[in-house]
């Protein structure tokens, strides 16, 4: 490791280097190379602190190389990653890692390499990417092993362990977090061991296995409280407050946020002052301490104001909404409200127009490298014989074929995913259609309050059906909320008189189950609007989801008048059921895609009983 005078990393020093670098073009050629390859080193000890200093030199030296194998090369594009890296561009710097990867693999550079394959498995890691985070991590830790760096190991341990916490693979996540502590153990490496304490402790929160979680806190705890480290010390007290919270303990919640705050504050950690003032302000609105609570949103939104996290300014309006609506403070509930959903909103456009720009960047990336391939090609035809010539027309009759065939296929792709896309748009005006006549009705029985609970949580609702409602498949249990908030606005509709039970298996995990969005909703809808379900006392409608095979099979089931008198009714009134007709069509375009799908209905008389009962299959799709 080079160690340098602190003038050294001064940018204004390093630009003045720069500078002079650009006369390298008069020294021999060997002494140009060893400058630049210093000039990188240090372009690359800098890149944390001063990223755009490092990335301007390094870009320098990358442009004036004359070999891209040459170590100078190498170091410049690995100063440019960590400076991406430390700019939060990571996709720039996975490309750089990747560049510098080469030219340290020619030398079995085992050092650098190792260090590079962990960096770029957590930019994957950052990228969502879990399949390449791993496998670059495993690179990394094969190196590490041969090398005996035992804290390197002890690192990457824990850098897996992360991944298959992504996964949800809890055995293997405790599995590696041991396996880093007993490096640590062995090294002594206390502080280490309390960081990895204190994330199996929030594995465990999430698990609910909370007396776990209390032990691995406490161990933590204990191990910082012997050292200089309080911003940490402070981090687990805010965690313990967290698990006093889940367990309903609000004074010891309380009391332990409350000896994290002081600490925090004199740290001048604003990111975690917000977490630790917004967590306590839950904790008094759980406690039922509404103006309480209201003040620490307040002083979390107002240090929030110079941090800008957006999505928890949002979740704060959203909580003051509650809570003031709680205390009949409707004027201010009402501005809180709108408040959160115009960030929402505005968050949701954002990520709209992220997603059409990462499109366009792709469609134009890969039409650039269509553009010279061909041109590649016509390269090389150009420079052969005949007998070559037309081994190439067959080639490309062949490919013409099969490119002819593989559009094709896109295309009525397209179609079907653009027909789906049209028949959900068509579904959901009519359902706004029948709740907003529910709205109606609440205003002219002057049931006031009702109807502004009404709107807030049928703005909810539309939300949900808005971020979620343009994707072919959601998860099961987004599908689950969505049709128990749809619900729950039809019982404030008809006074608490729909009885809804929704049954899933225990087999199925609902965030991994995929299905289509709002295919059981109509026929819901159905069971409510025209079985006079609301006119029965002891009126039910069950919703099951259970896997049958390769199946995922969905049922709807009443105890109303039954579909014969149902339809027998809406003949005479002219009535046609249109979200009825739009769910056939989606399962008929499912159905083209998969033979798996099926629609069931039937009246129960047939049994002996009174009702309706609607089945459909859907292939079974997991993420």
């Amino acid at each position: 490791m080079l160690t340098n005078p602190p003038f050294i990393k001064n940018p204004l020093f390093l630009i003045c280097v720069f500078i002079i670098g650009s006369a390298f073009t008069l020294a021999p050629e060997k002494k140009k190379e060893d400058s630049m390859l210093a000039l990188a080193i240090q372009a690359k000890s800098i890149a944390d602190e001063y990223p755009d200093s490092a990335k301007v030199i390094a870009q320098f030296i990358i442009e004036n190389s004359k070999s891209d194998t040459s170590l100078a090369f190498a170091y410049a594009q690995y100063a440019l990653a960590e400076a991406y890296f430390s700019a939060n561009v990571f996709d720039s710097s996975k490309v750089a890692y990747k560049n510098a990867m080469v030219g340290f693999v020619n030398r079995q550079d085992s050092v650098i390499l190792g260090k590079i394959y962990n960096n770029i498995g957590l930019l994957n890691y950052f990228l969502a990417e879990l399949d390449s985070s791993l496998y670059f991590f495993d690179k990394a830790l094969h190196i590490e092993t041969q090398r005996g760096d035992l804290v390197e190991i002890a690192e990457l341990y824990q850098n897996i362990a992360f991944v298959y916490d992504g996964w949800e693979r809890y055995d293997l996540f405790f599995e590696h977090c041991q396996l880093a502590l007993d490096v640590y153990n062995t090294l002594d490496m206390p502080e280490a061991i309390a960081g990895i304490a204190n994330n199996m402790g929030l594995v465990y929160c999430d698990l609910k296995r909370y007396e776990e979680a209390y032990d691995k806190f406490n161990q933590a705890l204990e191990i910082y409280c012997d050292t200089d480290d309080a911003l940490a010390r402070a981090t687990v007290l805010a965690n313990l407050g967290r698990l006093y919270s889940l367990q309903a303990d609000y004074e010891n919640a309380i009391n332990q946020f409350n000896e994290a705050i002081p600490v925090l504050l004199k740290l001048e950690n604003k990111k975690k002052i917000i977490d630790a003032y917004s967590d306590l302000a839950n904790v008094y609105k759980l406690k039922g301490d509404q103006a309480q609570a209201i003040e620490y949103f307040v002083l979390a939104q107002l240090i929030n104001e110079s941090v800008g996290e957006v999505n928890v300014y949002s979740d704060n309006l959203y909580d003051m909404y509650e809570s003031y609506k709680a205390i009949g403070d409707y004027k201010n509930a009402l501005l809180m409200l709108e408040g959160s959903n115009q960030i929402r909103d505005s968050l949701f456009t954002a990520e709209k127009y992220r997603i059409v720009i990462d499109s366009e960047k792709k469609y134009y990336s890969e039409k650039r490298e269509k553009e010279l391939l061909n041109l590649r090609i016509e390269e090389q035809r150009k420079g052969k014989y005949i007998a070559y010539l037309m081994i190439l027309v067959v080639v490309m009759i062949t490919i013409l074929i099969v490119s002819t065939y593989v559009l094709k296929m896109k295309e009525k792709e397209k179609r079907n995913v653009l027909v789906q896309k049209i028949l959900r748009t068509q579904m959901n005006p009519h359902f706004i259609f029948n709740v907003l006549s529910g709205l109606q009705c609440l205003i002219l029985e002057e049931r006031s309050i009702e109807a502004f609970d009404y709107v807030g949580h049928f703005s909810k609702l539309m939300r949900l059906i808005l971020q979620h409602g343009k994707y072919d498949m959601i998860s099961l249990s987004l599908e689950k909320d969505i049709l128990e908030s749809y619900i729950f606005i039809q019982n404030m509709r008809f006074k608490n008189g729909v009885n809804c039970k929704i049954l899933i298996d225990e087999g199925l995990v609902l965030e991994k189950v995929l299905v289509p969005p709002l295919m059981a909703q109509p026929f819901i809808e159905n069971a409510i609007e025209h079985g006079e379900l609301t006119n029965m006392d002891d009126n039910l409608i069950i919703v099951s989801f259970s896997k049958r095979n390769e199946s995922l099979v969905v049922i709807v089931e009443d105890n109303g008048v039954g579909i014969n008198k149902t339809k027998g009714q809406a003949k005479k009134k002219g009535h046609k059921s249109m979200a009825l007709d739009i769910t056939r069509e989606r399962i008929k375009y499912l159905q083209g895609k998969n033979n798996q799908v099926d629609l069931k209905i039937e009246d129960l008389s047939i049994y002996g009983k009174s009702g309706t009962r609607v089945e459909y299959h859907l292939p079974y799709v997991e993420k």
